[in-house]
């Protein structure tokens, strides 16, 4: 089962969840056998049809981006004795593809008349093709027949055709001079997010659309990295393979997988990209530890391996061409790794009191400029020399939080210039749409002194240049362009009708900043600071060293379903 087109779960990592305002009512189909949907055929027993509906299909067709309407169906009571009982709706496809094509916008509102009101609707994100299943329409698995009795419910049929998605077949551009690759957090060992070059909306063009299901049927595929001709996807494989691959490459000339892997372990939970080398983080069987592989480009092939010593899902690794930085959140220090044989160079304390009560630190990770690696833990900040990791700054940075509970998530600092960077934090365990505030501070690279401090409820990390730093509002659903200098706000752009919550990434370039919602993708030109360009699907974004921009879409009403990713040529 998957959630609207168009409305995503936050490419954050897998313990963020995008609001789900539906209610979400397709129940797997291994509890069909207990739904009184089994046909007669028992001596001595009557089947009691349960309810009656106005329709018996349900059919669409469209593009993957598109959309299909929402169809109201009307269900009447035949058994008189349970006619209060709100039904079951129970979907499952004939078709045998990964992925329940149908959301139920509304498992059932009773009228004054006694008929139930639903409303269904089918998900045209997946590869071109039909899709054919049913609803089933049921008693709650709770409700008894009466002796001698059975009941059985109601058959919806549907039908999805998706048209093809024709790709391009122009060749890529050239690399962006001073592009770097990206992963989870905003791009490149900077964290900036920030690609420089000038792009012109006239020529922006779709590439491709393609699918990808999570590396087993109980999970989802995890945020990718791109880097040069490359999308790396963790815990995914191609849709329709069957299940056991958990690495992923596809190419960024026409989306098409270019190898896959089996790493050792139960699931995949980081990747980055990091020169000729991949960097993966996967889960062992046995226990709650991570293995850290690293595997070549080319194949998938193991180079060289190291067991983590954090029990803690791994997040926002970095990796440079001859180093991996790996925090550890239980012992709040932070690794830095050389790729070629997967030995320890160095290891330096980031939290100095992880245990403690306060703060709770949830997520962080470093980033790296002109030989210095900065880290962002809790209220502490400091920067360490890249070569040894002898320790050059140690300041706080709290973001001015007044919550005697600290919860600190997306702490990753962001290199605005050549003697600023900005220290972030937000609150964790909070919903994608709360106003919740969240600090951003101006730290000195020379001394760490703090120059500024602005509090908003602020959703994902800055992207930054030029002087000015973007930012995702949510309380008052802006974008906000803000002055390096001081934090003052220069001008916001609003978030449009329709829309409710801020995806976590941003990608900026000299021209344009693009950002992402639940519904869509939105090219703002940063010159007369309107939209000049729109995509219907929402989700993670990044751009590739070409200048290719990637939207990673999740459907987040299922595991098995289609993780949609769509390609722009942006030059």
């Amino acid at each position: 089962m998957n959630v609207l087109s168009g409305r995503p779960r936050a490419v954050e990592g897998k313990g963020a969840s995008a609001p789900m305002p539906l209610v979400m009512g397709v129940i797997a189909a291994s509890l069909l056998a207990g739904c009184g949907g089994s046909s007669s055929g028992d001596s001595g027993v009557e089947d009691v049809v349960a309810f009656s509906l106005d329709r018996d299909s349900v059919e669409c067709k469209a593009s993957p981006e598109g959309d299909c309407a929402t169809v109201t169906i009307y269900a009447t009571p035949t058994h008189m004795e349970r006619k209060d009982r709100t039904p079951l709706l129970v979907a499952r496809s004939v078709d045998g593809a990964p992925g329940i094509p149908v959301a139920i916008a509304s498992t059932g509102t009773q009228l004054p008349d006694g008929r139930w009101q639903m409303q269904v609707k089918l998900s045209p994100d997946r590869p071109a093709g039909v899709y054919v299943g049913a609803i089933h329409v049921d008693m709650p698995l709770d409700v008894v027949a009466p002796a001698g009795k059975r009941y059985r419910g109601a058959r919806l049929s549907y039908r999805l055709e998706v048209n093809a998605v024709t790709p391009s077949s122009a060749p890529l551009p050239a690399v962006v001079a001073g592009a770097s690759s990206w992963s989870e957090a905003p791009g490149g060992p900077t964290r900036s997010g920030y690609v420089p070059v000038t792009l012109d909306a006239a020529k922006f063009s779709r590439r491709w659309m393609s699918w990808v299901v999570g590396g087993t049927d109980t999970t989802a595929p995890g945020t990718p990295a791109l880097v040069d001709g490359q999308i790396l996807l963790p815990q995914a494989r191609p849709f329709g393979a069957t299940a056991g691959t958990n690495a992923l490459a596809l190419s960024e000339l026409d989306g098409k997988p270019q190898w896959t892997a089996t790493l050792p372990g139960t699931t995949v939970t980081q990747v980055t990209a990091a020169g000729n080398n991949v960097a993966w983080a996967v889960q062992q069987a046995t226990s709650t530890q991570h293995t850290a592989y690293v595997t070549s480009r080319s194949g998938g092939a193991v180079i060289a391996s190291k067991l983590l010593s954090d029990t803690n899902p791994p997040r926002f690794w970095l990796g440079t061409d001859d180093s991996l930085y790996v925090s550890d959140r239980n012992k709040g220090t932070l690794e830095a790794i050389n790729l070629a044989d997967m030995q320890s160079r160095w290891t330096a304390t980031v939290q100095p009191s992880p245990g403690g009560l306060l703060p709770v630190v949830m997520q962080y990770g470093p980033t790296v400029a002109d030989g210095v690696v900065y880290a962002h833990a809790g209220t502490t900040f400091r920067a360490f020399r890249a070569s040894d990791g002898a320790q050059l700054l140690d300041t706080t940075a709290d973001g001015g939080q007044t919550l005697s509970l600290k919860l600190y998530e997306s702490q990753t600092p962001v290199i605005a210039d050549a003697t600023t960077v900005l220290a972030m934090d937000r609150p964790r365990y909070v919903s994608d749409e709360a106003g919740v505030n969240a600090g951003i501070q101006a730290m000195s690279r020379v001394d760490g002194s703090v120059r500024w401090t602005v509090r908003q409820p602020f959703r994902g990390l800055p992207v930054t240049a030029n002087g000015l730093f973007y930012v995702a509002n949510q309380g008052s659903k802006t974008i906000e362009a803000r002055q390096v200098a001081d934090g003052a706000l220069v001008w916001s752009w609003p978030m449009e009708t329709g829309d409710k919550a801020w995806q976590p990434t941003m990608v900026l370039t000299d021209s344009h900043l693009i950002v992402s919602t639940d519904r869509q993708t939105v090219a703002i030109d940063l010159t007369s600071r309107q939209a000049v360009w729109r995509y219907p699907l929402g989700g993670w974004l990044g751009m590739t060293q070409r200048g290719t921009l990637v939207v990673v879409t999740l459907n987040s009403g299922s595991t098995n379903g289609p993780t949609a990713l769509s390609a722009f040529d942006m030059r």
